[in-house]
Parts: structure tokens; C-alpha cells; sequence
């Protein structure tokens, strides 16, 4: 796979739309007792001009409208409580300020601002299709382009490692991935593993160079994985409202 391999499957086609109730998937269910405090709700996203004010820790993002979408020009920052699921690369602080952070999956599904979400394969399919396909809207979406969204080869984070920066980035999206041939995909992957990891992929966006051109494809990627001091991969995020 050009830019790199982390068990990341790339220019695998198709639509995650299975995906649309991701929300309802293997969520987990609290009870709460009568007793317990009623939590205050969470203070709203602020907009000056056409920057994003996070409520929850002052960052400041970019945001460009394309279509009817508004997405975020830069990659999110925020740190969860918990500080689960996120990570700067080369667990470097300065790097997180500069690249933004890499999230887990599971991490990434509840990252954004209030307001925004993590967006779905079909909101990164509008994006695309509103741009004349992937090939043009490779070009435009880069940090080399004229749409605004400024992607960039930013690299990930598999177990404990982070890899690839300057070769290729990875933007989930909040979507399982549905594609025809992810059994073959997950057993050329895994092997004897296929049946424990074929229904942790979900959906992601696969950005690198190729010769003097940009590629953006659709890649389906594992949630979970086996290695040490991580998930199998943290990416990048970008918020879309």
C-alpha cells in the first residue's frame, strides 16, 4: 500500500453506509441512579468570523464552508479528560500543536466540539462528489489545493509507534466499514486473526503523494489491534457541523 501499511486497507471502494447507525453499535449503557447529580450540560461552540472557539479548552480552529458543509480547516487538538484514546505524535506536545492530536476510534466518535461531529463516509462522499470526484478533489482538499481544508501528510499512531508523517495521513470518519471484499481483505491481513478483526474496521479517508499528484481514497482500517501500548491505529480528525 503506498504510504505506508499498519494493517490500514486502502483504495478498498465502497460506502460504509452500514455505518449509519454507528451511534447504536456497541455502545455502552450506564445506569444512573436517581441519586446522582445531573450533569451540567456542555457550553456551546462559539463562532468569531469563520473561527471555531472550542468551549472546552479555548483552542481556536479554522473552519471553511464547501457546499453546504462547514468543516474544520485544522486538525482537532482537544485532550479528553481521561486523556484515553489520544495521542500526539511521537508523544510530543509541540507536535500535537503543530499536527494536531491522533484519536482512536472509539475516542475520535465523541471528540468534537459540541455542535460538530465526527463526520459519516456520506458526508465525506458529499465533500468529494461536490469537488468532481476523488482525483480532483485530492488536489484541492491538500495543503496544496484552493478549497480550504488544508489535509496534510500528518502520519498515525499503531501501538506504540507513530509513522509515516510526510508520507500519508489518515482522517476517520464516524462510519463501520461495509465493503464486499473485507473477509478476503481481513484474512490476507490476519490470516488465522480474520474472524476476530473483521468487524472492527470502520471507514476512513487515506491521503498521500503519488509521483507529482495528491490520492485521497476511501481505506477501511481495524479498530483493534494486537500491538503493545496503543490501538491498532490513532488518526486524525477533522470536525464537520
Amino acid at each position: 500500500m503506498a504510504g505506508g501499511g499498519f494493517g490500514l486497507l486502502a483504495g478498498c471502494g465502497g460506502s460504509g453506509e452500514a455505518a449509519e447507525g454507528v451511534d447504536r453499535v456497541g455502545a455502552r449503557v450506564e445506569a444512573v441512579s436517581s441519586t446522582d447529580a445531573v450533569p451540567a450540560p456542555a457550553a456551546e461552540s462559539s463562532m468569531r468570523g469563520d473561527t471555531l472557539v472550542d468551549p472546552r479548552d479555548g483552542h481556536e480552529y479554522a473552519t471553511v464552508v464547501i457546499g453546504e458543509q462547514r468543516w474544520m480547516a485544522d486538525n482537532l487538538r482537544y485532550e479528553p479528560p481521561a486523556a484515553s484514546g489520544w495521542f500526539c505524535y511521537e508523544d510530543d506536545p509541540l507536535l500535537c500543536d503543530e499536527l494536531g492530536a491522533l484519536y482512536a476510534w472509539n475516542t475520535a466518535r465523541s471528540a468534537c466540539p459540541p455542535g460538530w461531529h465526527l463526520p459519516s463516509e456520506s458526508e465525506w462522499d458529499r465533500l468529494v462528489d461536490g469537488l468532481g470526484g476523488y482525483t480532483a478533489a485530492a488536489a484541492a482538499l491538500s495543503v496544496d489545493g484552493d478549497s480550504g481544508l488544508g489535509l496534510a501528510l500528518v502520519g498515525l499512531r499503531t501501538g506504540a509507534a507513530s509513522a509515516s508523517r510526510g508520507r500519508m495521513a489518515l482522517y476517520w470518519t464516524s462510519s463501520y466499514s461495509n465493503i464486499p471484499n473485507r473477509w478476503e481483505l481481513a484474512e490476507q491481513a490476519y490470516g488465522d486473526r480474520a474472524e476476530e478483526m473483521v468487524d472492527t474496521y470502520v471507514m476512513g479517508r487515506h491521503l498521500y503523494r503519488a509521483g507529482d499528484g495528491w490520492v485521497l481514497e476511501p481505506s477501511t482500517a481495524p479498530t483493534v489491534g494486537f500491538e503493545p501500548g496503543g490501538p491498532a491505529i490513532a488518526a486524525t480528525v477533522r470536525c464537520v457541523r
